[in-house]
């Protein structure tokens, strides 16, 4: 696997670490135990965005570093 794929894969991992948890601190907003996981999850993500971004571009349109639209000439993210 190259180190693209696996930064997405990662990111991806992540994201959805942090989404399912956020879902789980709407009903338990006392647990810190969650809490702390929930910010340890969004802490790795973006560290692996911006490595993700420094090495391979922008992986959204929100994140252009630029100002261009150079992420439209390679492939999208997620057609690895």
């Amino acid at each position: 696997m190259d180190d693209k794929t696996l930064l997405t894969r990662k990111i991806m991992a992540y994201d959805m670490a942090a989404q399912d948890t956020r879902l789980f601190l709407d009903t338990h907003p006392t647990c810190d135990e969650a809490l702390e996981y929930y910010n340890m999850c969004l802490i790795k993500k973006d560290g692996y965005l911006k490595e993700y971004e420094s090495r391979f571009g922008a992986m959204t349109q929100n994140s252009l570093q630029d100002k261009k639209y150079s992420w439209l000439c390679c492939p999208w993210p997620w057609q690895f």
